[in-house]
């Protein structure tokens, strides 16, 4: 899709591609074309130019809150049971996950600090 393309594209149309890409589906046409150009930058290798490493404090010791932009390993697993939440068997490897924090929210008496990366 090239950029001027995005804009002739209808709401249904924008949903299928960030569906397809297991995007979020929330927002205007503005905010999903936006979405999908972001997609398709971070795709074609301008990933670490939007969000370089160096731009990234290690190991900080705060608090994560809504807006920040976070980066972390995740453990991938061959099977993941969605019913429990859990995965199956050993790691078969791990990725680099970056995004900013959407959603935040907090467990029963604030132990657990649980947050949503787009």
């Amino acid at each position: 899709m090239a950029a001027g393309n995005l804009e002739k594209l209808k709401v249904e149309q924008c949903k299928v591609y960030l569906r397809k890409n297991k995007l979020r589906l929330t927002g205007k046409k503005d905010i999903l074309i936006q979405r999908i150009k972001e997609h398709q930058e971070i795709l074609s290798g301008g990933g670490e130019k939007k969000y370089p490493i160096s731009s990234f404090v290690l190991d900080c010791k705060g608090d994560a809150c809504k807006g920040d932009i976070v980066m972390f390993v995740q453990n991938v697993y061959e099977k993941y049971n969605i019913a429990s939440r859990s995965a199956i068997g050993p790691p078969i490897g791990t990725r680099m996950v970056a995004g900013q924090i959407v959603h935040e929210s907090y467990g029963a008496a604030k132990q657990q600090h649980t947050f949503t990366v787009s």
